[in-house]
């Protein structure tokens, strides 16, 4: 997925705060990368076996991943209504 550089521009902003901000969008790019490898995982059997269960399997692994995706735009969304920029 993608790599973040992250500057704080605003300096009303706890070291803690920031902290926390970081390690949350660490752990959700972790779990959007993952999400994103069962989706693909999940479309390649879909590829091969085409059926109800397996469009299932993959519209659950679409919505897992679309949830996690926007997961982390919130939480950049966050970062930078705190004065952080993010490149």
């Amino acid at each position: 997925m993608n790599e973040y550089k992250l500057e704080w521009i605003s300096e009303d902003v706890s070291m803690e705060y920031v902290q926390e901000l970081v390690s949350r969008l660490n752990k959700a790019t972790e779990q959007e990368k993952n999400a994103y490898q069962l989706l693909e995982s999940a479309r390649k059997i879909y590829d091969s076996i085409q059926n109800d269960m397996t469009l299932e399997i993959y519209d659950n692994a679409l919505d897992w991943y679309m949830y996690w995706a926007d997961s982390v735009d919130d939480i950049i969304t966050e970062i930078e209504l705190a004065g952080g920029v993010i490149d």
